[in-house]
């Protein structure tokens, strides 16, 4: 069996770059045989992108494998690694790599990540478009009832670099012991570091990392694994992924958060990654509104479980929610972070997205799937949109891709989410509607999007929206984390 896959980095635009993940003495989460795969969008509707890949070695910077392929105009390109897959017989070595992707033209990507075997587990995110000599993880976990991090860090330079790497408690207090200086990473590669069972860092708590660069002209980007261990409370095992953040906003937006809603239910994290201490308040689309319970000083987290909010919406009519995340009385160098973790009660299934700190009125889905692959049930995805303008306004969806039922027949199509049967006409400022491709009135109101749709979405509107994808695997069973989510780029 095939075991390489790719769980990393890509930086999109120009340049886009990706970390390759398998099988290794340390594995990105739970499950053997890690297998990826990766959405490119070519965003220019009138021109062919050339797509240049570069995998390099973790370590030592070594470029083993320079790969080319051309994506259509508009079009959405998917590329495997496993069995039968694109690249499957052109990256011929299992192992950890990142990759660089350089295009022609401007691109987006999504990386898919799964792993086989006991614990089999779903990983998902956006490209990174925006590397940074400064990254922030707000959540890092030793043991974290029964949770747990890993970290990927990649030079997204051309120069060979060095790093600060810091940890730090709940508090925001640093823990001096567990500081690198000038950690060195070749221009390309990777290094990556694992928290599972670090006895410096506290147990049930929430503790976050910084990495610096400490050469100029540096660039980093980097993900997070969190990896859900299972304990006698926690018997499931997932594993779900963040991308560090290169910096803060005083208001973030979870345009899809869940209270009991089909057994899922949401976690909402902030952290205060700016200077001096901040009140933070948190708006759910229902009206409720909490605030943290005190300040939160430098460096400071808080998490909000949304079965523990009072008089939250919840179950399977009213659970699906949107968030608003802001700092009251904001001044100069305030700034936090969001993350929103989410997982069910009834099975394995765990997955993180990046808060969103603005919007666009383009935003670009390249993993969409209805009912894919699996001829019995197949992969589906929810895209959920939440409209961050003053006014309200309509979505437009236009999607391309392939019938993957139909021999791999190239499909495409439009439609508005007010030719949805049931959906409103129009969104109201903060409002947030959840495309369903897997329901068929849905399908149908898109102009009859094909089961065994994959390929991209891409949803225009006359406001500023936020849109948040969430794939999962319909039949999948109980024991299998197959969720996975990332934030729509613009």
């Amino acid at each position: 069996m095939s075991r390489k896959s790719v769980l990393g980095l890509f930086m999109v635009l120009a340049l886009l770059m990706a970390s390759v993940s398998s099988v290794a003495a340390q594995t990105p989460g739970n499950g053997s045989a890690w297998v990826s795969g990766f959405f490119v969008t070519n965003k220019d509707t009138g021109s062919a992108a050339t797509v240049q890949m570069q995998f390099f070695t973790g370590g030592d910077g070594t470029v083993a494998y320079d790969i080319s392929r051309e994506v259509a105009a508009g079009d959405t390109a998917f590329y495997y690694l496993g069995a039968g897959g694109d690249l499957n017989g052109d990256v011929t070595e299992d192992g950890e790599y990142s990759v660089v992707l350089a295009s022609n033209m401007p691109i987006v990507a999504v990386v898919n990540s799964t792993s086989s075997g006991a614990g089999q587990s779903t990983t998902s995110f956006d490209g990174i478009g925006d590397p940074s000599d400064m990254l922030f993880a707000p959540n890092i976990y030793s043991d974290y009832y029964g949770y747990t991090t890993n970290y990927y860090l990649q030079n997204a330079g051309a120069a060979d670099t060095t790093v600060d790497i810091k940890f730090y408690d709940a508090t925001g207090a640093e823990i001096a012991s567990l500081a690198e200086t000038d950690v060195s990473i070749p221009a390309g590669s990777f290094i990556k570091g694992d928290q599972n069972g670090v006895a410096a860092l506290p147990t049930d708590t929430v503790c976050s990392a910084t990495f610096e660069c400490t050469t100029a002209n540096c660039k980093l980007a980097g993900i997070v694994n969190i990896v859900d261990t299972g304990s006698a409370s926690y018997p499931t095992v997932g594993t779900a992924n963040y991308v560090m953040y290169s910096a803060g906003s005083q208001v973030a937006y979870a345009p899809v958060v869940l209270n009991d809603y089909y057994h899922f239910n949401s976690s909402i994290n902030v952290q205060n990654n700016g200077t001096g201490a901040v009140n933070v308040q948190i708006t759910f689309s229902d009206g409720t509104v909490i605030t943290s319970p005190t300040a939160l000083g430098a460096g400071q987290a808080w998490s909000t479980y949304l079965p523990g909010v009072a008089g939250l919406a919840a179950g399977n009519a009213d659970g699906a929610l949107a968030a608003k995340v802001e700092i009251l009385s904001p001044v100069a160098g305030n700034a936090l972070v969001v993350l929103a973790n989410t997982s069910n009660s009834n099975d394995a299934s765990f997955a993180s997205y990046n808060g969103v700190t603005s919007g666009a009125q383009t935003i670009y889905a390249p993993a969409a799937n209805a009912m894919a692959y699996n001829v019995a049930n197949g992969y589906f995805t929810s895209v959920t949109c939440q409209n961050l303008g003053a006014s309200p306004t309509n979505l437009t969806y236009t999607w391309s891709g392939q019938n993957t039922k139909a021999g791999y027949v190239s499909v495409s199509g439009s439609g508005m989410m007010s030719d949805i049967d049931g959906a409103p006409d129009t969104l109201a400022s903060g409002e947030s509607f959840v495309l369903l491709p897997n329901v068929a009135t849905h399908r149908a109101g898109l102009g009859n999007m094909p089961v065994g749709f994959n390929g991209a979405i891409v949803v225009t509107a006359s406001q500023d929206v936020s849109c948040v994808v969430n794939q999962n695997l319909d039949g999948g069973a109980a024991d299998q984390d197959n969720l996975g989510s990332y934030t729509g780029r613009p």
